[in-house]
C-alpha cells in the first residue's frame, strides 16, 4: 500500500465561494453563508442547501440550519456516509483498476514512465504502484504538488457544512439518505475513456512541472471551498480552476456534473417528491450553478425555487 494514505484523500467533492457579485442571477440575504432555496413541486415543499465537503471555520450554531433539520422528516446528502459497504465499492471503482489490469496499461508509453519517475518512491512495492487508478495518479500529482497547502491548510472535513448537518440530523434522529446510487458513482468513472484518462493524468503532470498554472488552479481551488450564498460561483471557479491548471474542463464535467446532477434531480424527484422521504437535500454547492446545473434542471423539470 502507500505509504501515506493521506495523499489518496482527493477533492472529490466541492464546495462554496466568497465573491458576491452585484449583477449575480440570484437574490439572497446578506447574512446567508450557504445557498439556501426553499423548492416546490406538485404540492410539495422541501429546503436545498447548497453545501460543501470541507471547511477552514468550524460551525457552532447555526439555527436556520437547525430549525429546517429539526422539524423535517429526512435528510437528503449526495451520497449516504452511513452506507459503508456502498462506499468502499465506489472507492474501489475511483482508486483501484480493475482485475489484472495495471496502470502500465492504461497510460501511454512516456505518459507511465514520467509519472513512474515521481511516485515509485513512495511505494512500498511495484505492485502497489501499479494498483493505482489513473484517476489516484492525477490526485496525488495535486496532493504532492508544491503549491497545494498554500490557503488549504487550513480546510478539514470536520469544519464542512456536511459534517455540521450530518451531525445535527444524528443528534435530532433525523434519517439520512443518499440520494446518488453507489452504481451510478461507479459508472460515472468507467464512462471517462482511456484517452481521456491519459489527458486526464498528463493535465496534473503538467501542472505539477508548471508553477503559474499550480498557482492559478490551487488559487481558484481555495476559492470554491469558501463560504457564499452564491450558487453559480462554486461551479464557475472550479471550471477555471480545470482551464487554468490541468485545462481538463470538459473531462471534468462529464466526470463529477453533467449526468450526476440529471441523476441527482431524477432521485429527487422519486425521493422528496413522490415518496416524501426527505424534507432537506444538501449536495455540493458546485452542482448547483452553471448550464447543466440543479437550479437549471429544475427550472426544465416543473420545479419552482426561491432563495432564502
Amino acid at each position: 500500500m502507500i505509504k501515506n494514505k493521506t495523499t489518496f484523500n482527493g477533492l472529490l467533492f466541492f464546495a462554496l465561494f466568497l465573491t458576491v457579485i452585484a449583477t449575480q442571477k440570484y437574490a439572497y440575504a446578506n447574512d446567508t453563508q450557504y445557498p439556501l432555496f426553499k423548492v416546490s413541486k406538485d404540492g410539495v415543499s422541501f429546503w436545498l442547501v447548497g453545501s460543501m465537503h470541507t471547511g477552514n471555520k468550524e460551525i457552532i450554531n447555526d439555527e436556520k440550519l437547525n430549525s429546517i433539520i429539526d422539524a423535517g422528516i429526512g435528510v437528503c446528502l449526495e451520497y449516504n456516509p452511513n452506507d459503508r459497504e456502498g462506499n468502499s465499492k465506489v472507492g474501489k471503482v475511483v482508486y483501484y483498476n480493475p482485475p489484472n489490469i495495471t496502470l502500465e496499461k492504461r497510460l501511454d508509453s512516456d505518459l507511465y514512465k514520467a509519472v513512474s519517475k515521481i511516485f515509485l518512491q513512495l511505494f512500498s512495492s511495484n505492485s502497489d504502484f501499479e494498483d493505482m487508478s489513473p484517476y489516484s495518479v492525477a490526485n496525488l500529482l495535486e496532493n504532492i504538488n508544491l503549491y497545494n497547502k498554500v490557503g488549504l491548510d487550513s480546510f478539514t472535513s470536520s469544519q464542512s457544512i456536511d459534517h455540521y448537518i450530518v451531525n445535527r440530523a444524528k443528534t435530532s434522529n433525523i434519517k439520512i439518505l443518499g440520494l446518488e446510487k453507489t452504481e451510478e458513482l461507479s459508472e460515472r468513472f468507467l464512462a471517462i475513456t482511456e484517452d481521456e484518462w491519459n489527458i486526464y493524468v498528463k493535465g496534473y503532470l503538467e501542472m505539477f512541472f508548471c508553477e503559474l498554472c499550480s498557482k492559478n488552479y490551487f488559487g481558484h481551488i481555495r476559492s470554491s471551498y469558501e463560504r457564499t450564498p452564491d450558487p453559480e460561483h462554486s461551479y464557475k471557479n472550479l471550471m477555471e480552476a480545470m482551464s487554468t491548471g490541468p485545462k481538463i474542463s470538459d473531462i471534468y464535467e462529464k466526470l463529477f456534473f453533467g449526468v450526476r446532477n440529471l441523476n441527482m434531480v431524477k432521485r429527487i424527484q422519486s425521493e422528496v417528491i413522490e415518496k416524501k422521504q426527505c424534507s432537506v437535500v444538501a449536495v455540493g454547492a458546485a452542482h448547483l450553478g452553471g448550464e447543466n446545473g440543479i437550479l437549471n434542471l429544475f427550472n426544465t423539470s416543473g420545479f419552482t425555487f426561491l432563495q432564502e
